[in-house]
């Protein structure tokens, strides 16, 4: 009597006949390593920056540190928000940064983490505003079809960011709830473009 083998058996021997090698995934697999090489690259580079901005400050006995500026000492915020998808792993700074360094004051303007989704019908723009209400929010659409988020001191929360389609910025609509902005901007309509 012969045996047929067993579902692992059979899953294993299909695995090993679809291994990556056989689809070119050695290329696949040095442009992942490179990648990732790029991604922890900058990653190094941040952390970098904050020991050499932690450094310039004075240390708490709490362990916090905090910076002193003009005679007024305050916290810098600033750090990476990674996000890994199928295009790749990119990361965006967030905090106190400009042009992508950090800031060399607490009362600079902090950029927000952003994330962007395009719907069918429109384009959704979300920010983490920690503290801000919806009344201090400033919301704007440039002609250069770039979104503009600013908040008043004491937080001072402030980004641009590029649009991916072209939208209607006179519908657009917002709202601010538990330090989470929601900004949604109808598309235009393609015949009307």
């Amino acid at each position: 009597m012969k045996t047929r083998p067993g579902i692992s058996r059979t899953l294993s021997q299909r695995s090993r006949a679809r291994a990556p090698e056989a689809e070119g995934g050695e290329a696949l697999a040095a442009k992942l390593r490179g990648e990732l090489g790029t991604l922890f690259g900058r990653l190094a580079d941040a952390v970098a920056a904050a020991a050499n901005a932690a450094q310039e400050g004075t240390q708490a006995e709490s362990g916090e540190r905090s910076i002193e500026i003009g005679g007024r000492t305050g916290r810098l915020v600033f750090g990476y928000s990674i996000r890994v998808g199928l295009d790749g792993a990119k990361g965006e700074p967030f905090g106190h940064v400009a042009g992508g360094r950090p800031a060399a004051s607490a009362d600079a303007e902090r950029q927000p983490i952003v994330d962007i989704i395009e719907e069918a019908d429109a384009v959704v723009v979300i920010a983490e505003v920690p503290g801000v209400s919806e009344q201090d929010v400033t919301v704007t659409v440039d002609r250069d079809n770039r979104l503009r988020i600013t908040t008043p001191p004491p937080l001072r929360y402030g980004r641009t960011v590029p649009l991916p389609a072209a939208v209607d910025s006179s519908r657009m609509s917002f709202a601010c709830r538990n330090g989470i902005l929601e900004v949604r901007l109808p598309r235009l309509d393609r015949g009307g473009a």
